[in-house]
C-alpha cells in the first residue's frame, strides 16, 4: 500500500480495525494497521469523522433508528436494553438483531406487527464473532463443509466450484443455499450471474 498515490484523488476511505491487529507475517511493528493509519491521517489530515468516539448520545440515537427502522414499534425498554448489550456497535447490532429474529425474541405476531421478549436476563453473544459461530455451528457437517470451501475463494464465491469439489449436482447446492444458507440461517446472499470466459455461474457472498 502507498499513500503517495491519493493526494490528488477524491476518495473516501473507511477504516474498520481493532486496536491490536498487525499485519500478518514478517511485518515489522512500524508497518501495523495502527501505525498506517496514523501515517496517512498525519498527510491528510482533514476532515476526519473517528466513529469510535461518537458520544453515548449518538451512539443510543443510531441504535434506536436501526432498531425501528427494522422491527418498527417494538419497546423503548427493549431499545435501551440492546443499546446497553451493543453499545451502539453497527456491525454487532446488526448480526445481533438477525439472531434474536432467528430465536424468535423479536417477532412478528398474528396482526403482523413486530414484538418483543424481555433480554434483560437472556445470555447473548458479546461479540459478532461469537453470533456467527453460534449460527455455523448449528449447521449439519455437509454445510459446514460447503461454507468452508466457499470461504477459500473469498467473500463472494461460486457454487459451481463447491458443486465440482463436492461432486453434487449445481442445482442440490443452489437449493440449500437459496433455502437454508440464505433464507433460513442469513449467512450468506445471492449475488445474481456472473459471466467467467465462456461459462455463466451462479454467484453468492458472506452476509
Amino acid at each position: 500500500f502507498s499513500d503517495s498515490v491519493i493526494q490528488y484523488s477524491p476518495i473516501l476511505f473507511v477504516l474498520v480495525y481493532r486496536n491490536n491487529d498487525k499485519v500478518k507475517t514478517g511485518i515489522s511493528e512500524s508497518q501495523s494497521i495502527t501505525h498506517l493509519i496514523n501515517s496517512v491521517l498525519s498527510k491528510y489530515p482533514e476532515p476526519v469523522i473517528d466513529l469510535s468516539k461518537l458520544a453515548d448520545d449518538k451512539k443510543k440515537e443510531f441504535v434506536y433508528l436501526y432498531v425501528e427502522n427494522e422491527v418498527p414499534g417494538v419497546t423503548d425498554d427493549f431499545k435501551d436494553e440492546f443499546f446497553k448489550r451493543t453499545d451502539g456497535h453497527p456491525l454487532f447490532s446488526k448480526e445481533l438483531l438477525k439472531m434474536l429474529r432467528e430465536k424468535q425474541i423479536v417477532f412478528q405476531d398474528e396482526y403482523g406487527k413486530w414484538q418483543s421478549k424481555p433480554i434483560t436476563h437472556v445470555k447473548l453473544p458479546t461479540a459478532t464473532t461469537g453470533i456467527l459461530r453460534e449460527r455455523i455451528e448449528h449447521l449439519d457437517r455437509k454445510h459446514r463443509k460447503w461454507l468452508d470451501i466457499a470461504a477459500v475463494q473469498g467473500e463472494t464465491f461460486f457454487l459451481p466450484v463447491i458443486a465440482d469439489i463436492e461432486k453434487q449436482e449445481d442445482r442440490e447446492i443452489l437449493y440449500d443455499f437459496s433455502k437454508i444458507l440464505h433464507k433460513q440461517c442469513n449467512l450468506v446472499e445471492e449475488v445474481g450471474l456472473v459471466k467467467k470466459g465462456n461459462m455463466v455461474l451462479t454467484c453468492y457472498e458472506f452476509s
